[in-house]
């Protein structure tokens, strides 16, 4: 991956519908000369169904003039959200919901049934939640699996003091750190690669830059360097 970091390219993950996968279902053909014809849109909605389809990722040309469309955009993303993440969960073995943070006292198993069952994440939700296992506790192992999180990426205690910026006081103070601190202190983001937990933030900072207005490339964690202050 690193030899790409100069190109203006980057390798693609290409996303198949699993096998079983209803494909007259799945697949969405729109020819250009119905694209704006609402009843063929109609017909594939009836022949779709509620099954997995590639229409619930498309907004149709008949569409773009209704006073609902923001609302099929947001449809549009939920789904694809949605898509994505079941099909992580659907992959998952019970050892691997086991491993899942904060998903003792039995609520691994549940969920893992829950996902054999539900065919939506909201399904899936429902199914596994109690008077014991509130929503939003199973919303976050959801969440933690979809990331590919597990308890073990969360240590007791910290691995590294890592600096973010430095005063002229404070760059005093990491001259006396270097020799006496208990844990390694990194200034340069570099020096942290292949520690795990230092790994770990920068894969969840290059996902956290999907909700920025613009999204930046990949990597910024270990392009950054310390703020210096006078």
């Amino acid at each position: 991956m690193k030899k790409f970091d100069n190109l203006g390219i980057k390798p693609a993950d290409i996303l198949l519908p699993k096998a079983g996968t209803d494909m007259h279902k799945w697949a969405v053909v729109a020819c250009d000369q119905f694209t704006s014809q609402p009843e063929y849109w109609e017909e594939v909605e009836r022949i779709a169904g509620d099954a997995p389809s590639t229409l619930r990722l498309i907004l149709p040309e008949s569409k773009l003039e209704s006073d609902g469309v923001d609302q099929e955009i947001e449809k549009i993303h939920k789904t694809m959200d949605d898509y994505l993440a079941n099909d992580r969960l659907r992959s998952m073995d019970e050892g691997e919901f086991a491993a899942l943070p904060d998903c003792g006292e039995g609520l691994s198993r549940r969920i893992y049934r829950a996902v054999r069952r539900g065919r939506t994440l909201e399904e899936v939700y429902g199914l596994a939640k109690t008077k014991r296992y509130a929503h939003a506790r199973i919303r976050r192992a959801a969440l933690w699996a979809a990331l590919g999180l597990r308890a073990a990426d969360r240590p007791d205690r910290p691995s590294y003091l890592r600096v973010l910026g430095a005063s002229g006081t404070g760059r005093v103070l990491l001259r006396e750190m270097k020799g006496r601190a208990a844990l390694p202190v990194l200034t340069k983001p570099a020096h942290g690669r292949g520690v795990p937990l230092l790994e770990l933030e920068a894969r969840c900072t290059d996902l956290y830059g999907l909700c920025r207005r613009t999204v930046p490339p990949c990597g910024l964690e270990w392009t950054a360097s310390p703020v210096i202050l006078p």
